[in-house]
């Protein structure tokens, strides 16, 4: 359930951005989505997705997006996103067990 969750933010974040903002969006992570096949995308939540793959993108690793929003003047999305990075740390965390087992609670797995 976490992950859907995280998936639908995701979701809303892409169709917050215009077509030439997620082209901007692309450019400025050009060092590191470097695919052919990214800059053919023109579905924000594909390039997502790539992100993810890239281990770029998780709930607990949101930093290269928040900077890339907001070096294409999208603030208030940055804004979006911190005001949910604690909410998803939080669902997203690991704890160590009693019995020093890792109990890996919703985090994020592919």
């Amino acid at each position: 359930m976490e992950q859907l969750e995280f998936n639908s933010f995701l979701l809303h974040l892409g169709n917050e951005l215009k077509s030439n903002e997620f082209e901007a969006l692309k450019f400025v992570l050009k060092g590191y989505v470097t695919s052919s096949k990214c800059e053919e995308m023109s579905q924000v939540f594909k390039y997502f997705e790539e992100m993810e793959r890239l281990c770029l993108l998780s709930p607990t690793k949101l930093l290269v997006l928040k900077t890339a929003l907001g070096s294409i003047g999208r603030l208030d999305l940055v804004k979006k996103i911190e005001g949910k990075e604690e909410y998803f740390a939080t669902l997203f965390r690991e704890t160590i067990n009693d019995d020093n087992s890792l109990d890996r609670k919703g985090l994020y797995q592919r």
